[in-house]
């Protein structure tokens, strides 16, 4: 049960996280991952701005700051 519990908060935040990319670039996102980088848990969030560059967003799972 503990699994589905992380699994479940995960899927939350990384839904907040690409809520808040897409407000603040006024992009498309294209997708989201939760990985793990340089030992701390990041949210990578590949987004498709409206100039049509493709960008890569990480936000540190903890802080939520980039």
């Amino acid at each position: 049960m503990e699994q589905w519990t992380e699994i479940r908060r995960r899927v939350l935040v990384e839904g907040v996280s690409r809520r808040q990319v897409q407000r603040e670039t006024g992009g498309r996102v294209l997708s989201a991952d939760t990985v793990n980088q340089g030992g701390r848990t990041v949210h990578r969030i590949k987004v498709l701005t409206p100039s049509g560059q493709v960008r890569i967003v990480t936000i540190d799972a903890q802080s939520k700051g980039r």
